[in-house]
């Protein structure tokens, strides 16, 4: 890495190691994001509700040197960093910040695979998620706020009342 942009990174991780590579960059006084949400998980005898990651696999860690780089992926059950061809893939401050504020609000997240064509985009003005852009879809037969994570190809679906919308061409700052 002969030249090294501080900033946040998205850690790829074996199944099932976040919060266990959580807790050694916790021990290890490293700034990370492992964004969890509420699952229903159902056994054969009983059903539980427990915190999941929200993205299977995958830590965002704040990088500020080559060496916290280094010292990452020295940890048990880490396999790379994303990348774009041999470039780091780094992740806006913004995106993280808007993760943050939607996996706080504690409304009801559904994580999507699928590819939701684009919709029309949105400012949400009432409500925790207040000031962030968004849009608008319909996924299976519901209205749902869609905000985009590009850099893993997932969205985030989350119910909000159209009240609380306003169009983003319509909002002034």
């Amino acid at each position: 890495m002969s030249s090294f942009n501080p900033g946040w990174y998205v850690l790829y991780t074996r199944p099932n190691r976040e919060r266990a590579i959580a807790s050694h960059l916790e021990r290890r006084a490293m700034d990370f994001y492992l964004p969890t949400i509420r699952v229903c998980k159902k056994w054969s005898d009983r059903k539980k509700v427990v915190e999941s990651p929200l993205f299977s696999s995958y830590i965002f860690v704040n990088l500020h040197s080559s060496s916290d780089y280094f010292t990452s992926l020295e940890i048990p059950g880490t396999i790379e960093y994303i990348r774009f061809g041999k470039q780091l893939a780094g992740v806006s401050e913004s995106v993280v910040k808007s993760l943050r504020i939607v996996v706080d609000s504690k409304k009801e997240l559904l994580l999507c695979r699928e590819n939701i064509a684009t919709g029309e985009p949105l400012h949400i003005t009432d409500g925790p998620l207040s000031g962030l852009e968004c849009e608008m879809v319909q996924y299976h037969g519901r209205d749902k706020i869609l905000v985009r994570v590009t850099l893993l190809s997932r969205v985030i679906l989350v119910d909000m009342p159209v009240g609380s919308l306003t169009r983003a061409a319509d909002t002034c700052y």
